[in-house]
């Protein structure tokens, strides 16, 4: 350690990232999937519907591998109190996932999961 300086601390305790819960809910509707090939794997990339507007926090959770079959949950966050209905458009969220070929190794087919229904593309 270099003179004067103080030690560094982390802002979150190792080991406590393992107790934060994913208060996330899956999109209401996936309204399309694409799996676009890269030199390394693939970008897998899916378009939902949201109930209302404001949704926010978007991610492709993996939530099985098994049988040949890669599953996501496509997750979204609530907007804290807001209930505006909106229209289609304002309530489209787009969201990615990079996949590498490790990802995909022995992967047959890919799957997106929402509330209402889910898609699927296969090799």
């Amino acid at each position: 350690m270099v003179t004067g300086q103080m030690p560094t601390r982390p802002l979150v305790p190792p080991g406590a990232l393992a107790a934060v819960a994913d208060t996330r809910q899956p999109i209401a509707q996936v309204t399309e999937m694409v799996v676009e090939r890269t030199p390394t794997g693939a970008i897998l990339r899916a378009t939902g519907l949201a109930p209302t507007q404001g949704w926010y926090n978007a991610q492709l959770v993996p939530v099985a591998a098994e049988s040949g079959v890669l599953a996501f949950e496509f997750r979204v966050e609530p907007p804290p109190g807001y209930e505006a209905e909106g229209s289609p458009g304002s309530r489209t969220i787009t969201v990615a996932r990079v996949l590498d070929a490790t990802d995909l190794a022995g992967i047959r087919s890919i799957r997106v999961i929402g509330l209402q229904n889910a898609r699927e593309a296969r090799r």
